[in-house]
């Protein structure tokens, strides 16, 4: 596999991570339980953590601080009445 193949994946990966940490956060954001909220948080956390990773595997292969924002898809996800 190549490096640019490497970099696809790990960017790939990554935009997951923010997609889902966005998800979570809206999820935690209109969650009318308490108890459920702070699990949301704490898997939003969780996936930032992941994004971090990604970024170091990123930073390692000359890509430093690829700034993304949720995809389209995990806006539209997030906007949905929940």
């Amino acid at each position: 596999m190549s490096d640019t193949d490497d970099v696809r994946r790990f960017r790939d990966n990554l935009q997951g991570e923010v997609d889902g940490q966005a998800l979570y956060g809206v999820l935690a954001d209109n969650e009318p339980d308490p108890n459920l909220a702070q699990v949301y948080r704490k898997l939003a956390a969780i996936e930032g953590a992941h994004a971090e990773y990604w970024r170091k595997q990123l930073a390692r292969h000359g890509v430093f601080g690829p700034k993304l924002r949720p995809t389209f898809r995990a806006r539209a996800l997030g906007s949905v009445s929940v």
